[in-house]
């Protein structure tokens, strides 16, 4: 059996499935035996302690707020309970310490595990200290000289220290691991990209069956995921108005939220300058159950991802549950989008570019019977390449390998 103490940025309790699936489902299946270090999501003032999975979460207090003041003291409790690595590792043995997206707490991850003959991984699901830098260089960080001096010391920490120091490194996507070899000039062969997938133990068979097969009964275009404003969604809104003039009975749905209300504010203004009020929705965020409902009864599904040398790293969640699910895709050429896309025709790429996604939606809208067939292959690519049972392999070969050379 191996044993691991993984040590999240995600609050408790977590809902990413590269944590809760992957790692809390799939890999226990597989023997793995997993200690947990989380902060609170909740507001509280004690730290504590309690089962999670199959092993015990070590859980940090936190405070609710939005000021400076706050944040910053979210964070400082946070590291505080991170600190917990030095005693739990005095009192329990573990065959390696995983952190996720935590510079900084990695540092005193990285020096706990080396006084107690412990392999250090890291696990980078986005790149953090590149994104500080380029909301600076954008100009919407919100604290700027924060946002500099976290960035250039995170990468000093994270590359110059911690990369050196690691057992091995894992990364979100093969062009995430293409990125940091060449910019900060490391070997390739230390990373291993592990890409976003699907449990399909959460899709009842009789769905898996029936999905794709049914011709839509709709002509809903559904969008899933964060409504943040970085996003750049009014691209799509204004795609939809282009859309509506071919295919008046067609309702675009968003499905989520953004992280503050100037996020929603600024796609409900774009929506009321194009006159489309009453043939779009926005539900806000759902239950997964619910969010998937809405899926599987759309025509087309969209994944729109804004370029950026930031996003283009990411695994979009919500290609791969589309595809899952057996629906028709609709997404731009972002790098991972297109190589699946490339891969298996499941749906239909095009540029950043409103006219292209406008085109394709009424193409597929049009043709529900093409829509079908990509929905059919999407779904064999999804069970042969991005369920987690097969990731989890990927992620325990590559961890044995480590652990026991």
């Amino acid at each position: 059996m191996i044993k691991l103490l993984f040590i999240a940025r995600d609050k408790f309790p977590p809902f990413r499935v590269d944590i809760t699936v992957l790692f809390a489902q799939e890999l226990v299946k597989k023997g793995y035996s997993i200690d947990w270090i989380f902060q609170a999501r909740e507001n509280t003032h004690k730290s504590y302690s309690t089962k999670w999975s199959d092993g015990t979460a070590y859980i940090g207090a936190t405070r609710d707020g939005v000021g400076i003041v706050s944040k910053a003291l979210k964070n400082l409790f946070g590291f505080i309970n991170d600190l917990k690595v030095f005693k739990i590792l005095r009192k329990n043995r573990y065959d390696a310490v995983v952190v996720r997206d935590k510079v900084f707490s990695a540092l005193a991850a990285m020096l706990a595990a080396k006084f107690n003959k412990t392999k250090f991984i890291l696990w980078l699901s986005y790149p953090f200290v590149e994104n500080d830098l380029y909301q600076l260089k954008q100009g919407t960080a919100p604290f700027p000289l924060l946002y500099l001096a976290r960035g250039k010391l995170g990468q000093f920490v994270l590359y110059r220290i911690l990369w050196p120091m690691a057992d091995h490194v894992f990364v979100q996507s093969s062009y995430m691991q293409k990125m940091i070899s060449e910019k900060y000039n490391l070997p390739i062969e230390s990373m291993t990209p592990v890409p976003m997938g699907v449990s399909l133990d959460t899709i009842p068979d009789k769905e898996i069956e029936s999905a794709a097969k049914d011709v839509q009964k709709t002509n809903d275009v559904v969008y899933l995921g964060t409504l943040m404003k970085t996003r750049k969604l009014d691209l799509l809104v204004r795609a939809f108005a282009m859309v509506k003039k071919k295919c008046p009975n067609a309702r675009l749905v968003f499905i989520g939220s953004g992280n503050d209300p100037t996020d929603e504010e600024l796609l409900k203004q774009e929506i009321e300058n194009c006159q489309l009020i009453d043939s779009v929705q926005i539900t806000g965020h759902l239950e997964q159950s619910e969010a998937w409902k809405l899926v599987k009864n759309a025509s087309v599904c969209v994944s729109p991802i804004c370029p950026s040398p930031i996003l283009d790293c990411g695994s979009p969640t919500k290609l791969i549950e589309y595809m899952a699910l057996g629906k028709a895709v609709v997404a731009n050429d972002h790098p991972e989008q297109k190589e699946i896309l490339q891969e298996c025709r499941a749906g239909l790429c095009v540029s950043w570019n409103e006219e292209e996604f406008a085109d394709a939606i009424i193409f597929l809208i049009n043709n529900p019977e093409e829509a079908v067939k990509m929905g059919n292959t999407g779904q064999n690519y999804i069970t042969a390449k991005r369920n987690y049972n097969i990731l989890a392999s990927i992620v325990d070969e590559k961890l044995s390998e480590i652990i026991n050379p």
